[in-house]
């Protein structure tokens, strides 16, 4: 698998941004840091720099864990990002909830219709947080007015990538039949451990899809915000 490191350019990064924005970026620097220590490691022991015994192999199969570590919090990463902003969304907006029933028993439990409201929402948004990409895709669509994706090879890649966490996490990295019903391609084998090309890059394609996300919600609601100037900061040292 390819180790290449790519990065979102600092100048993409300069405005006013979400909060949710802004934790899913200070996520992402976290992951990308780690990543880049571990590699340190990896060229370290193929270099010799660390006596190994099967040196190579070792190399090999932490780069696969490592790779798979790395996508599982880069899904959930993003995932949370999602989560926070349709929370604040939400919040502000409560009007895009679609009506609902609300029992007696849940109404009464309250000591304000504001926690009432807050409890509501909350359970609402956690119910999304479940809810898969087609559903996000037609949530955001016919709710908030606007495409979650720009194009159907975003949709695919997002479907892709989360099935990939979802054979890490509940298969051990092996392709099952579920994985190739959903998004299997000619690479994939059932029973093989699952694919990973280039983790950096998946980071990026998260990073410059809440991006995305982040800009045309801005462009249709108030929200709480912030700016950030990655440019000035680098210059600045």
């Amino acid at each position: 698998m390819s180790r290449n490191l790519v990065v979102i350019p600092d100048e993409e990064l300069d405005g006013i941004f979400s909060i949710p924005f802004l934790n899913f970026f200070e996520r992402y620097g976290e992951l990308l840091a780690a990543d880049m220590a571990v590699d340190f490691g990896i060229a370290a022991v193929r270099r010799g720099d660390v006596v190994m015994v099967h040196t190579e192999r070792a190399a090999i199969e932490a780069d696969q864990v490592l790779s798979e570590t790395l996508l599982t919090f880069l899904v959930d990463n993003f995932q949370c990002y999602l989560t926070d902003i349709l929370l604040d969304l939400h919040m502000l907006h409560p009007e895009i909830l679609s009506s609902g029933r609300t029992r007696n028993s849940d109404i009464f439990q309250y000591p304000s219709l504001e926690e009432l409201r807050k409890s509501i929402i909350e359970r609402h948004v956690s119910d999304l947080s479940y809810k898969s990409i087609d559903d996000l895709d037609i949530y955001f669509k016919e709710k908030l007015k606007f495409k979650l994706f720009k194009n159907r090879f975003q949709k695919l890649r997002m479907t892709r990538l989360v099935q990939i966490r979802n054979v890490i996490s509940h298969n051990r990295g092996r392709i099952n039949s579920i994985f190739l019903d959903r998004v299997g391609c000619k690479i994939d084998q059932l029973g093989q451990r699952v694919i990973i090309r280039n983790v950096h890059a998946a980071n990026c394609f998260f990073t410059r899809l809440a991006l995305q996300i982040d800009r045309a919600i801005l462009g249709k609601y108030q929200i709480a915000t912030r700016e950030m100037n990655m440019s000035t900061a680098v210059a600045g040292g």
